[in-house]
């Protein structure tokens, strides 16, 4: 019941997943839910038996996920809203993205996005590839709400006792991640700096998925074992104060649809080198140094500026935290997300 007495609206959470559990293992599911029940009744749930049928609008992730919350929508006379942030939509041949999929998942995709009452977007970059894949008279159909950074990531949190300097990755270490972020290309820079500045330092956080060996054993063979740290799964806390404390956040990759680490670093003022295709230019802006994807010259070049130039650090860092300020907060998220679900709830 709501303050007036009315009955509050429900709203269906769905995302197809392992488990129940696994939806709040993402960032976005969490804020999304928790926006979400600052006005409405919400029923989150990853398997299609779980759908509620009672719901008063549906909500998903991923276009190749989504049909099922879509029908039920259909079914109850209810509309359906589908987030679709993900690859699926993409025709860059470099991915995993729709052109990598078999014509049984190309055609679920669009027929998802056809059948949906609306369609949100992560980005302008995401939205482009939505009309590139269903056709320009989409447009009025997609909006755009970026993902947000948690109010904690503004926060100065405590500074390590060792000042090293050093560059950071996050990133779950699972193959395709690797090669999309260009981390492989990131080491060989390292290796390449190393006589020069034999105390350079790069270290990547993330789960030890069914990359970590080869990334271990590049590093091994390299002898890298003193400048580059393979430290595994950090929590959110920790996360936050390596962020804080890195010299530089690097993500050179060959695509992102939002690039959500991106956007965290920045908050916590950590300047990011990045690349100037995708979304990467949309989220930085000018706060970072964008170069050409999948080079390791132009990574070398990168990280070797902002090594010797503190000032233009500085300058990044207090230009990343403003623009994630102005642009990527919770507070920004709610209002857009929020004020869409208020056209289509019945």
């Amino acid at each position: 019941m709501t303050g007036n007495g009315d009955i509050m609206k429900s709203v269906n959470y769905f995302s197809m997943l392992r488990d129940d559990r696994s939806i709040y293992f993402r960032r976005w599911y969490v804020d999304e839910i928790n926006i979400l029940k600052s006005k409405y009744n919400v029923n989150a749930n990853t398997s299609i038996l779980k759908i509620n049928h009672n719901s008063d609008l549906y909500i998903s992730w991923w276009g190749q996920r989504s049909l099922p919350s879509v029908l039920v929508a259909k079914l109850h006379n209810k509309k359906s809203i589908v987030i679709a942030g993900g690859t699926c939509v993409s025709k860059m041949k470099t991915i995993y993205g729709y052109n990598s999929r078999n014509i049984f998942k190309r055609l679920l995709i669009r027929l998802t996005l056809m059948l949906c009452d609306h369609i949100v977007a992560v980005s302008e970059y995401n939205k482009k590839e939505i009309l590139e894949l269903m056709g320009s008279k989409y447009d009025d159909k997609t909006s755009v709400i970026y993902h947000c950074v948690s109010d904690e990531y503004f926060k100065k949190q405590e500074e390590f006792k060792d000042n090293t300097k050093y560059f950071l990755i996050v990133s779950a270490l699972e193959k395709d991640n690797i090669k999309r972020k260009c981390i492989v290309e990131c080491i060989e820079a390292i290796n390449c700096l190393k006589e020069k500045y034999p105390h350079i330092k790069l270290v990547i956080a993330g789960h030890k998925d069914n990359g970590y060996d080869d990334l271990f054993n590049l590093i091994k063979s390299k002898g890298l074992e003193s400048n580059v740290s393979l430290i595994g799964s950090i929590s959110e806390e920790d996360k936050i104060k390596y962020l804080q404390n890195a010299y530089c956040y690097l993500q050179p990759t060959y695509h992102e649809q939002f690039g959500l680490a991106i956007a965290e670093a920045m908050a916590c003022g950590c300047p990011v080198i990045s690349t100037n295709i995708t979304a990467a230019p949309e989220v930085v802006g000018d706060t970072g140094i964008l170069i050409e994807a999948n080079e390791v010259d132009k990574i070398v070049q990168a990280i070797e500026k902002i090594y010797n130039d503190e000032k233009l650090r500085e300058t990044l860092s207090f230009k990343a935290k403003e623009r994630a300020r102005n642009l990527f907060t919770y507070d920004i998220k709610k209002e857009k997300l929020l004020c869409l679900e208020d056209k289509f709830i019945k």
